[in-house]
């Protein structure tokens, strides 16, 4: 995607490659908002929200953001932000109920609420920071694109999540498999891949919409057919 980026123009596959573009060419503070918004947007489709099918704007959109990034000057520190940024709306959304508990004594305990609300999604966020830079290093490396570079993102992203929940204790919370918690049928698989293989498949098959922008030496049908396919596998 990096030459359709220098020159502006969008790759076959519609008004979907239109938007990756799109988000693909942003730049500064309106990259870094936009990967808040698609990380707040991810926070809906977890419980209480249940919105699962935004996850399939969330991760789409993060991967493009990411493309831009990595054509970019600097495209490791672009990387690391914008994905911090996505994680810190995420979180800041999803364990805001953590402050909550605070209050049961908040003469002693005033001082951590700052704590609860900014800085533990802070520390979080370096999590996905990191997941983003090393996407972007093995895509600039390998020359990622399409399903590869999708399925690329999930590995990561899961590896990172695995990492979340067990280094310095561990917090795993709000892990995307849980997205699935209203739905019976999909989330008793963990029984046989766990959480961790559950928020894999997630994040693969709702990233897969990114997979039909490809760079234009590809074929953008393969992308929806991708998407079908994954879509199978989780129905």
């Amino acid at each position: 995607m990096t030459d359709t980026l220098r020159t502006g123009a969008a790759p076959n596959g519609g008004t979907v490659a239109a938007v990756a573009v799109r988000l693909a060419g942003l730049a500064g503070w309106r990259r870094l908002a936009v990967a808040g918004l698609a990380g707040g947007l991810a926070t809906l489709a977890l419980p209480p929200a249940h919105l699962l099918p935004l996850l399939w704007v969330a991760f789409p959109a993060l991967l493009w953001l990411l493309s831009g990034a990595a054509a970019g000057p600097r495209p490791l520190r672009a990387a690391f932000w914008t994905g911090w940024w996505f994680g810190f709306v995420h979180f800041t959304l999803g364990l805001y109920w953590i402050s909550f508990a605070l209050w049961v004594d908040i003469g002693r305990f005033w001082w951590a609420v700052p704590l609860a609300i900014g800085g533990l999604p802070a520390l979080l966020s370096g999590f996905i920071g990191g997941m983003a830079v090393a996407h972007v290093w093995l895509r600039r490396r390998f020359g990622l694109t399409g399903v590869a570079e999708v399925l690329a993102f999930a590995v990561l992203w899961t590896v990172f999540e695995w990492l979340r929940g067990h280094l310095f204790t561990g917090f795993p919370w709000n892990l995307i498999g849980y997205s699935w918690t209203p739905v019976l049928p999909v989330l008793q698989s963990v029984a046989v891949v766990g959480i961790y293989g559950l928020s894999l498949l997630t994040v693969a098959v709702s990233a897969l919409p990114a997979a039909m922008a490809p760079a234009p030496a590809h074929d953008a049908s393969r992308g929806g057919r991708a998407v079908l396919a994954g879509l199978a596998v989780l129905g």
